[in-house]
């Protein structure tokens, strides 16, 4: 809907990414990715669950996250 102009309600598309709320809006099949990369990667490091998901939200979206 958003390719073809039309407006969705709290999304918006930039770079051809879709945004939620101005968030990247994850694809499900690279979700494991984006967890496994703020899990293991030298930048965030391993800090609990909890904070994995803190870090995730503040720049992307996916339902359930």
């Amino acid at each position: 809907m958003l390719v073809d102009g039309k407006k969705v309600p709290n999304f918006h598309l930039q770079d051809a990414s879709v945004c939620y709320l101005g968030h990247l809006c994850v694809a499900s099949n690279e979700r494991v990715n984006m967890i496994w990369e703020a899990h293991y990667s030298h930048v965030a490091r391993y800090f609990g669950v909890e904070k994995i998901v803190v870090v995730l939200k503040k720049y992307f979206y996916w339902p359930k996250l």
